[in-house]
């Protein structure tokens, strides 16, 4: 088996070197989703993807594997998704509603073993849910709530 049995291949030129390689683009959106599913590390997915490429017979020389371009790519695919599923939300929302918002204490995410004030706002309509925003709160007033959630 050879890396051209794979039409769905995109080529992209990787600059940062004298001659410009051409490389293999293979990671798709269900690729990411899956790497991102089982929650592996960066070298973790790199391994795996380098030991899958092998099994299937192509030079590991043609794909972009290593910790950057693996973490770049899935950034961006991870963007990517995240602006299809804004955008299909937008063009689904019906005209009415339901605002739910609540005070909940989280794991903060800058400090380990540290726990902070969030403010996830949801809107449900139908059958569906969907998390719009989850400010920090500096004190939990109602005050403070109000004012975050109006201004999203």
């Amino acid at each position: 088996m050879d890396s051209e049995d794979f039409p769905t291949l995109l080529e992209s030129s990787e600059p940062g070197t004298s001659k410009s390689v051409m490389r293999k683009d293979f990671i798709t959106p269900m690729l990411v989703a899956a790497l991102d599913r089982r929650e592996l590390s960066m070298r973790d997915s790199v391994f795996i993807l380098e030991a899958t490429i092998d099994a299937l017979g192509c030079n590991i020389d043609e794909f972009p594997i290593s910790k950057s371009p693996i973490q770049r790519i899935r950034t961006e695919k991870l963007k990517e998704r995240a602006e299809n599923i804004k955008i299909d939300f937008q063009s689904k929302v019906p005209d009415v509603v339901t605002l739910h918002w609540d005070g909940k204490l989280l794991p903060a995410l800058s400090v380990r073993k540290s726990k902070e004030e969030r403010f996830p706002i949801v809107i449900s309509y139908g059958l569906k849910e969907q998390l719009i925003a989850v400010p920090r709160l500096h004190n939990s007033t109602g005050e403070e709530q109000a004012i975050l959630d109006w201004k999203l």
